[in-house]
Formats: structure tokens, C-alpha cells, sequence
């Protein structure tokens, strides 16, 4: 949960979203944020978490109406830890079938992509690729991603490798450049 900030203090439209996140994830009233914004309230997701069913492993009335899954998750990610993804992915395959699986969802862990950010800050056309697959059958796999971040390896580049392989250098040419990556499992 995060509050919007100014000059270290939470302005009221952060304390009213903290509340409302609350309100969201507990139906709860009495457990709106007071000195701790977590107090109070925790116990309670498991009970509601069925509302947002962010854990469901029969995806096939999705898939069925043609939906499509394009899921990146980033090694550095301080909010979520990949394994929790991971492991919900690996649930989804277990259920469904890796055939059926492979229809609508590719799940791609990124190296360095934090929560939104990090150090390496994948960047492009992604509603094109959802695009392309929905339209026309032609899932995203190959697609090279461009680091966003506003530093030095800004414009830096790698393959989007599908879990559960990786971008590993091939130890020879620029390591800035894509084509000196290529997806491996260990």
C-alpha cells in the first residue's frame, strides 16, 4: 500500500486512498488506518481475497473468450516476490495443461525490474504484442525489450525470455545489445 508523500508528511488524498484500500480489501470501516496502516486489518485478506481471485488456476472461461495473458514479473521487485508468481503460474500449468496454458498466458521474469522500476526498466510495445497475439494468434515470444531507466545503461537491451529460461550474455560482443543475449534455462 502506498500513500502519496509531500515533504515527508501524507497529504490527505494519501491517507483517504489508505483508507479506501482498506475499505477495498476488508469492507471494514473500523479498520481504517490509524497509526499503523496495516494494524487492524491483515488477518482479513485471506478471508476477501476470493473477491479479486488473484490466485485462481482455472483460467479457461478466460481463455475460452480469448483472452490473452502477457505477465512480467521483475527479479528485483520489493513488493512481490517473484517466486509468489511463479509459483501461481506453475499452478495455473499444473491445473490446465501446459498445452492449454501456453493458448493465452507467457509469463517472463525480468531481471533487474523492480516494482514498477529497478534497474532495468523494460520497455516496449506491449500493447502491440497483446495486440498481435488476440488478432492474429501471434504470441509475444522473441520480442526485445529496451531498458527505460534514466541512467547510464539507459537504452541497453535484452530478449524478453519466457520462463523458465533467462537472458544470459554470450560472453562475446556488446553486452549492451540484445543479440549478444540469448534464453537459457539452468
Amino acid at each position: 500500500m502506498s500513500c502519496q508523500r509531500s515533504r515527508g508528511r501524507t497529504t490527505r488524498l494519501g491517507r483517504a486512498a489508505s483508507a479506501k484500500t482498506v475499505l477495498v480489501a476488508t469492507r471494514r470501516p473500523r479498520d481504517a488506518p490509524s497509526a499503523s496502516p496495516v494494524f487492524g486489518f491483515t488477518s482479513y485478506f485471506g478471508e476477501v481475497s476470493h473477491l479479486f481471485d488473484a490466485t485462481a488456476t482455472d483460467l479457461s472461461r478466460f481463455a475460452a473468450r480469448g483472452g490473452r495473458i502477457i505477465w512480467l514479473h521483475g527479479h528485483d521487485d520489493p513488493s512481490v516476490s517473484p517466486l509468489e508468481n511463479r509459483r501461481n503460474v506453475e499452478a495455473i500449468i499444473a491445473r490446465m495443461g501446459q498445452d492449454q496454458a501456453d493458448r493465452f498466458l507467457r509469463y517472463f521474469e525480468v531481471p533487474g525490474l523492480a516494482h514498477g522500476g529497478g534497474r532495468f526498466a523494460p520497455q516496449w510495445e506491449s500493447l502491440a504484442a497483446l495486440d498481435a497475439w488476440v488478432e492474429h494468434g501471434t504470441p509475444p515470444d522473441g520480442a526485445i525489450v529496451t531498458d527505460g531507466t534514466q541512467t547510464e545503461t539507459r537504452g541497453r537491451s535484452r530478449p524478453l525470455c519466457r520462463f523458465p529460461t533467462w537472458p544470459k550474455f554470450t560472453g562475446t560482443g556488446d553486452a549492451r545489445l540484445a543479440a549478444r543475449f540469448t534464453c537459457v534455462a539452468d
